[in-house]
């Protein structure tokens, strides 16, 4: 439930981003225009939280088989849990 909050307030701020053109946190402002290689990048990462909170959604209300977190700790270099 945490991760899909957490989603939605990615996708909140991801609109905004779009909306905007620029990405404000609390360490600066990205602005499209000025810094579009750096703006890119936090709007991937952003959109790559919001499809990860969808597919632990979907994996939640069994919609979708595959653990997004398996595949993700087989896919990257993540120490894998002692089974």
């Amino acid at each position: 439930m945490i991760i899909a909050i957490t989603g939605m307030l990615a996708l909140g701020s991801l609109i905004t981003d779009l909306r905007t053109g620029q990405d404000v946190s609390r360490s600066g402002v990205v602005d499209r225009r000025d810094n579009p290689g750096g703006f890119w990048f936090l709007v991937a990462i952003k959109a790559a939280f919001v499809c990860f909170a969808i597919a632990e959604v979907f994996y939640g209300i069994g919609l979708i088989s595959h653990d997004p977190w398996l595949w993700l700790q087989q896919h990257t270099s993540f120490p894998r849990p002692n089974t």
